[in-house]
């Protein structure tokens, strides 16, 4: 595990010094050595049943090299929002919104 964290912690120095002048170079630069940075990503899946279908979130954690970010085992799942239809931006600022306050 600790191999990982420091390829992670690698990863994300050369991010902060090649994207310094770049939006996530200012995050980088603002944060603490040990925080790391994550992409979240929603789509919808139907299902068997019309009357519902299912949203999965799910995470990928920006320093972690490429390609092994987008390796399943690296891919993190955040939930599974189930509707009867399409969410609204409201549901979906609601559901981002406790996200949030369970990472901070």
């Amino acid at each position: 595990m600790s191999n990982i964290f420091n390829q992670m912690k690698y990863q994300r120095k050369i991010y902060k010094e090649n994207l310094q002048a770049t939006k996530y170079g200012h995050i980088l630069n603002s944060e603490s050595k040990e925080s790391f940075t994550m992409i979240l990503n929603t789509d919808g899946a139907i299902t068997k049943n019309k009357h519902v279908s299912l949203w999965p979130i799910t995470f990928m954690i920006n320093e972690i090299p490429f390609p092994n970010r987008r390796y399943s085992e690296s891919i993190i799942l955040g939930g599974v929002l189930p509707t009867s239809n399409h969410p609204t931006n409201k549901l979906f600022r609601t559901i981002l919104g406790m996200i949030y306050q369970e990472c901070a």
